[in-house]
């Protein structure tokens, strides 16, 4: 490249930066040489406006890439709410005669067992067997609820209106308005018409035992959880047999974003979204997914491969062989104290069982009444109702996305140094006339040595 060429480069590009948005700039060039004092001046301002624009460019990128979020709390005004699914069970595992034979019939093994695990060996014994023999050790459904009322009008309900659950640590419960039939048919919710007492849905319970069964507690339970969710993770009321019990109820539904922003993963819905074996296990539960029972699955499991057994009351499954001798009940306590303490669910199950990023709760007011009829009884009274039809929303939003860090950044370098996407395309026009100028010479050379 000749002198001249480099001349031209040279004036090309003091006469850009004379003329350039990027403030500061131009007041060096032009003051350069002519007056040293300004040129100073210039100089310092333009390296300070530099520093303070990165700091604040550089804040915005951390705050960023911190993934915070503005929590959202609205309270929303419905017409009509729907019922949630109502599990109920006897507190008692065994309630019935066939339950009084068998427990007679196993009481010379208590004997091997130590005290420890003696409360729950009649329980891991009844695992052994068949479901039909297994019901039989419990309330029917038609001996435990009936259901007297919903709003103002008799309650025309039957036994395909509930759903039969079996808990581990209860034995029979059963689920009115579940979210399927006994046959996987999904059923039409039923919607509250109007708030209040009079306006709920009203029970009737028998906890009685047959005669011969000791037990120190004798009453029921009662699960409010979302329709298709596993029942026993649900709000629990425990209720006193002879009691009159009011419980109103609130709804609040939460959304939390998903990852980044939070450990939830969206679409656990969709048993095909994630290639976890744990995750599609779960969902062939019959209940919708949750990471609490994919994770109690987790640890079922591990009490299997660890164990060969299951403890009842450590697991919400069924499946394998229940533990039957003090050695397989010591396994599967220190078992669950590594799972605990050792972060066993976080390195094992959760990678394995996503978070969902949505969830309903439902807060509940329990009132008490004497009832003359009830005292002294066997039988409970519960009458369930929404308070008001307001459903409380808790959701998120980002407290910075990448339109409002663009912006951040944009404002910062245009406030402090006056740079905009115009002032960048200007260091592309410099790059242009070079290449001009460059070329421009070599095609004249050539021209004149032609």
């Amino acid at each position: 490249m000749d002198e001249d060429t480099k001349k031209e480069i040279k004036a090309s590009v003091e006469d850009n930066i004379l003329r350039s948005s990027i403030l500061g700039f131009p007041q060096i060039a032009f003051n350069f040489g002519e007056n040293l004092i300004l040129t100073i001046f210039w100089t310092i301002c333009t390296l300070a406006a530099i520093g303070v624009s990165a700091y604040l460019v550089v804040d915005s990128i951390i705050t960023y890439y911190e993934y915070e979020v503005i929590t959202k709390i609205r309270v929303k005004y419905e017409t009509s709410i729907v019922y949630p699914s109502i599990t109920i069970c006897n507190i008692n595992f065994f309630t019935t005669q066939n339950a009084n034979t068998f427990l007679k019939s196993i009481v010379n093994e208590f004997d091997q067992i130590d005290d420890n695990f003696l409360l729950f060996y009649p329980t891991q014994k009844a695992l052994l067997l068949n479901t039909t023999e297994l019901k039989k050790l419990g309330d029917s459904l038609s001996k435990l609820v009936q259901v007297i009322s919903i709003g103002k009008k008799e309650a025309n309900l039957t036994e395909k209106n509930f759903k039969y659950f079996f808990s581990t640590i209860y034995g029979n419960c059963y689920t009115l308005l579940p979210y399927t039939y006994e046959d996987g048919t999904e059923i039409e919710p039923i919607k509250a018409i109007k708030p209040g007492l009079e306006n709920g849905i009203a029970f009737l319970y028998n906890f009685s035992l047959v005669p011969d069964i000791f037990d120190f507690r004798q009453g029921g339970i009662v699960f409010i959880h979302e329709n298709g969710s596993f029942p026993t993770y649900g709000d629990a009321l425990t209720i006193e047999k002879g009691s009159y019990v009011n419980l109103g109820l609130r709804v609040t539904k939460s959304e939390t974003l998903p990852k980044p922003y939070s450990s939830c993963d969206p679409n656990t819905g969709d048993p095909n979204e994630y290639d976890s074996r744990l995750f599609k296990s779960t969902h062939k539960s019959g209940y919708k997914y949750s990471q609490k029972l994919c994770i109690d699955l987790c640890f079922h499991e591990l009490m299997l491969k660890n164990c060969s057994c299951y403890f009842y009351f450590l697991t919400s499954w069924t499946s394998g062989r229940p533990c039957l001798n003090n050695s397989e009940f010591d396994c599967t306590v220190n078992l669950y104290d590594d799972f605990i303490n050792s972060n066993l669910a976080d390195k094992l199950c959760k990678p394995q069982c996503p978070l969902e990023c949505t969830s309903t709760a439902f807060t509940k007011t329990v009132s008490f009444s004497t009832s003359k009829t009830l005292e002294n009884s066997d039988a409970s009274y519960l009458n369930l109702y929404y308070e008001e039809f307001y459903t409380t929303e808790i959701d998120e939003t980002p407290t910075m996305n990448i339109p409002q860090l663009l912006a951040n950044i944009g404002g910062n370098i245009g406030l402090f140094l006056g740079i905009s996407v115009l002032s960048l395309m200007e260091i592309v026009s410099i790059l242009i006339e070079i290449i001009q100028i460059i070329f421009g010479k070599n095609r004249i050379k050539e021209f004149e040595e032609t």
